[in-house]
């Protein structure tokens, strides 16, 4: 995916809402989406720009360790995703029949909860990332989902999140793309908890696409997956090591940038008249 020179961006701090808006040149209406990037924390951009040179109107959403907002996602308000959804349904030049949601490792966490508590969300894609809470609590009104302990320094396990799915209320469609070769989550297994347990509960619109030998990433170069990375987690500095071979993240890039087209087209209406 390639950025267009005509993307405009603009820098949100409106309310509680911290973030970058980038929208395709034309007056629209857009389909929107809201990108989250993961434990490296802050605002990054890049990839709601390329999602705006393809037509979608993208907010990229910081949620820590970002200008005020808490330093560590000690426990996540999902008061605050819920702003920024309606932010976005409601921007003069979105369709403002919903929005999508694509979030990487720690922000899949939240995509997951966004699918499963916000009417505002209409189809979700959660790369690389578990299929619960992992070192954080979350709150919405009176609902407190507690995550399990943060595991430092340590691959997390298959069986760590069995109890605490939030794929049992999902109600967005959602997509899991997961590289196999991850040395931080077990993608594969938790993509298809995910799965199994949405469809124990009568969904069908739960997906997992695997890309073989493919490992997280959050470089723009090698989006979504990555040859090596060393990231800040929440309390420790952990070298992942990850590797993929050039010819496997251009295919990977080919395919998700399609499928990320695909989703949402099918997802998000676009209806809305000026």
């Amino acid at each position: 995916m390639v950025q267009s020179s005509e993307v405009q961006r603009i820098l949100i701090r409106e309310g509680r809402i911290r973030g970058a808006l980038f929208l395709p040149p034309g007056e629209g209406p857009f389909r929107g989406v809201i990108d989250m990037f993961g434990g490296v924390g802050g605002l990054v951009e890049f990839r709601s720009s390329l999602l705006a040179s393809r037509g979608f109107a993208c907010l990229a959403l910081a949620y820590f360790a970002y200008d005020d907002l808490p330093s560590l996602p000690i426990k996540m308000d999902l008061k605050y995703f819920e702003e920024a959804a309606q932010f976005l349904c409601d921007h003069p030049k979105v369709s403002g029949d919903g929005v999508g949601v694509v979030a990487i490792c720690k922000g899949a966490e939240m995509a997951l909860a966004m699918a499963s508590y916000l009417p505002q969300v209409t189809a979700t894609v959660c790369i690389n990332g578990p299929n619960a809470l992992n070192g954080n609590s979350l709150v919405y009104g009176d609902v407190l989902v507690n995550g399990i302990p943060l595991q430092n320094g340590k691959k997390i396990q298959s069986t760590d999140f069995w109890s605490l799915s939030l794929t049992n209320a999902m109600e967005a469609p959602s997509s899991f793309l997961v590289g196999n070769k991850d040395q931080h989550y077990d993608s594969l297994f938790f993509a298809r908890e995910a799965k199994s347990r949405a469809e124990k509960y009568g969904k069908k619109d739960v997906y997992v696409q695997c890309y073989p030998g493919s490992r997280t990433s959050s470089r723009a170069s090698r989006f979504p997956f990555l040859s090596s990375i060393q990231i800040s987690t929440l309390f420790t500095s952990i070298d992942l090591g990850w590797r993929s071979s050039a010819s496997l993240l251009e295919r990977a890039r080919k395919l998700v940038g399609k499928l990320f087209k695909n989703i949402f087209h099918r997802n998000i209406s676009c209806s809305r008249t000026e």
